[in-house]
């Protein structure tokens, strides 16, 4: 803790006031290249070419630097508007996280911060590229993922766990989403 990377990277976002997160918009400038280190670092992972823990440090240190460049004094250079927008965002995903299991409807997390349907979506599209019911079969999906890789329920069981009240449609999204039916990702992971 007492290096010039901790002191310059990492210290200015672990204040107390810094952001929980950073909502990253291609459309803006310096979030679109931590995007693309992000990418970059992940490719580096994935390939595994000689030398890719050096060239992942680069890249994930590339993206710190410049989420580090926009806490000033622990605080990040926001607008007003754009912190209301992302503290909606931030309950929005929570609602979910905590009621995945259930049915949900975009007016059921619209209404979890007094939203209209509309604005809802459009926050969704603007903040993270999908509709909020994408992120829901998404967030379902990784958690059944979760199940599959930690416990010995069967698939109908997990399925019916994270929200999917239909067999058949379960093994759709998670195909759509893993391109594996949750019985090879469990072969493949197991």
């Amino acid at each position: 803790m007492d290096t010039i990377f901790w002191q310059k990277l990492i210290r200015p976002m672990t204040q107390p006031d810094a952001p929980a997160f950073f909502l990253l918009d291609e459309s803006v400038p310096w979030q679109r290249q931590v995007l693309g280190c992000l990418h970059d670092s992940w490719k580096e992972v994935s390939d595994e070419p000689f030398d890719y823990e050096n060239r992942v440090r680069y890249h994930l240190s590339l993206a710190l630097r410049l989420l580090s460049t926009q806490c000033v004094g622990g605080r990040t250079k926001v607008s007003q508007q754009e912190q209301i927008a992302s503290e909606r965002m931030k309950q929005m995903l929570r609602f979910v996280e905590e009621h995945y299991s259930e049915e949900l409807t975009v007016q059921l997390i619209a209404d979890s911060v007094a939203l209209s349907e509309s604005a809802c979506l459009r926050s969704f599209r603007q903040m993270l590229g999908i509709t909020p019911i994408q992120y829901v079969k998404q967030y379902r999906v990784e958690k059944a993922a979760e199940l599959l890789r930690s416990t010995r329920l069967k698939t109908g069981e997990i399925g019916a766990e994270c929200g999917f009240t239909d067999s058949s449609y379960f093994i759709k999204i998670f195909r759509e989403i893993k391109h594996c039916t949750p019985k090879e990702y469990r072969m493949k992971f197991c």
